[in-house]
């Protein structure tokens, strides 16, 4: 934790100008180590902690939590993809939610307060939806298919706006990719047959 801390400081610092000047936590030992301690110390962060079991003294991150994992099942439960899904589900529902409009930043998105620029929204696509991934010609032969039947499950921020995250629905293997077509109508008829099959 102490390790991704200074990671998430770094970064933040980097895209904003601005310091982080305290930390809100729940007291967990992960937070409460000694190094831990002194490193924010050293670097006049601010520590406050918080109750532990009492949710209603963490209004805001645990109302952002719910509304998060509300997305998440609703997601996984149109998709017909497993519990092991979740993760993707909830950084897709994070990457929407901050495309939002919010009034909390005065009717800006969260995207447009961090970043100073309006989001693109046009790259958005259904969550699970078919996805048609083209495969390099570097990496097949000449009788090869040159493209595969995918599943999209999300976004890779780090990597610019249009590029998503794929679940291979024959090896399982989650890629990363730009060069893909999307069939948004597939998503309905797969919804359907996990209905029908009560699950």
């Amino acid at each position: 934790m102490f390790e991704r801390f200074k990671q998430y400081k770094a970064k933040v610092e980097l895209e904003t100008g601005k310091k982080v000047k305290f930390l809100r936590c729940n007291g967990g030992g992960e937070y409460t180590g000694n190094t831990f301690w002194s490193y924010l110390a050293e670097q006049g962060i601010t520590q406050r902690i918080t109750p532990s079991y009492t949710p209603e003294h963490k209004g805001i991150a645990e109302q952002a939590t719910r509304t998060i994992m509300d997305m998440v099942r609703c997601m996984l439960s149109g998709s017909g993809l497993g519990k092991e899904f979740w993760g993707f589900a909830a950084l897709t529902a994070i990457h929407i939610i901050n495309r939002l409009l919010s009034t909390a930043h005065k009717n800006k998105t969260s995207f447009e307060s961090w970043f100073g620029s309006r989001p693109s929204i046009g790259h958005l696509r259904v969550f699970s939806c078919t996805a048609y991934r083209h495969i390099p010609s570097q990496t097949r032969t000449k009788l090869d298919p040159k493209g595969q039947r995918c599943q999209m499950i999300g976004y890779k921020e780090e990597s610019g706006s249009r590029v998503y995250r794929v679940n291979n629905e024959n090896t399982k293997q989650v890629l990363i990719t730009r060069d893909l077509i999307f069939d948004e109508t597939a998503t309905e008829d797969r919804t359907d047959a996990y209905i029908a099959q009560g699950q």
